[in-house]
Parts: C-alpha cells; sequence; structure tokens
C-alpha cells in the first residue's frame, strides 16, 4: 500500500539511506492519488516535497524540478496556511533553474 511505503520511506530516509528512502518514496507517489485513502493523502505531499528535496540533494537537478513541481501542482489552491511551504518548494525551483548550466 503507499501507506505502507510512504512509512518505510521516512524510517529509511531518518537512518541516512537516501537510495533506499527514493525507492519508498517514489512506490508511495507513484501510485494514482485517487487510490489514496485518507492517511495516504497526508503522506503523498510530504513524498513529494522530500523525493525534490533528496534529488536536489543529490544534484539530480531534473528529477528535482519534477518532484517539486508535482507538490507546487497538487497544493497550488492549498489553504492560506500551506502557502509557506508553497513558497519554499517554488524558491527550490527558482533556485534550481538559476542555476549554472540550467535549461
Amino acid at each position: 500500500s503507499p501507506c505502507g511505503a510512504f512509512y518505510a520511506a521516512q524510517m529509511w530516509d531518518a537512518a541516512g539511506a537516501a537510495d533506499s528512502a527514493i525507492a519508498y518514496y517514489r512506490r508511495g507517489a507513484d501510485r494514482p492519488a485517487l487510490s489514496y485513502d485518507r492517511e495516504d493523502a497526508l503522506l503523498y505531499p510530504v513524498a513529494l516535497r522530500r523525493l525534490g528535496d533528496l534529488y536536489e540533494q543529490r544534484g539530480n537537478r531534473a528529477a528535482a524540478l519534477d518532484w517539486y513541481g508535482r507538490f507546487v501542482d497538487l497544493w497550488r489552491d492549498a489553504d492560506p496556511d500551506l502557502q509557506p511551504l508553497v513558497r519554499d518548494v517554488r524558491g527550490h525551483i527558482a533556485r534550481l533553474i538559476a542555476e549554472p548550466g540550467a535549461r
């Protein structure tokens, strides 16, 4: 289930095992959003954001932009309390686009 994958990802992430964390975050996040139950819906945006972070840390600009973009698309119209998170991710996107060698 996506929920189990998200929890496994968080466990590997906390252990500093980025490869395993990415694999499990992707396992949960790659499923269609319509299949998510309530708990998955809460964990899904966390996974999108964290995948962006992990790929950015690895220097994989294209993947980071993809996952950050998915997060922003999902939360574009989120409640005002959540908009600081959206602005923060947009800042990451802007920095990645502005890096030398970016397309």
